[in-house]
């Protein structure tokens, strides 16, 4: 959520080729939505890793885990981000 607006962008390096440009896809507003963000931390203040956050609301539970990414030189924002309405 680069603009923290609790709208998710997808930001795209292209590493592979020589230029390394980036592109950035933005989701059309959706007004009256709401959205929760929840950054754990370790006791020194760091993000904590391996971490999950579970928000129940409306007798339903949704998990999210806090992990370093995926891919090759990527990674992930260590924020649990949920939007559930």
């Amino acid at each position: 959520d680069l603009d923290q607006d609790g709208i998710l962008e997808v930001f795209i390096t292209h590493a592979d080729q020589q230029a390394a440009p980036v592109t950035l896809y933005k989701a059309v507003e959706a007004a009256g939505r709401h959205f929760i963000r929840i950054m754990p931390l370790t006791r020194a203040g760091a993000p904590a890793r391996g971490s999950l956050v579970t928000l129940k609301t409306g007798g339903k539970s949704n998990l999210r885990l806090i992990d370093a990414g995926s891919g090759y030189l990527g990674q992930s924002e260590p924020v649990a981000h949920f939007g559930p309405g």
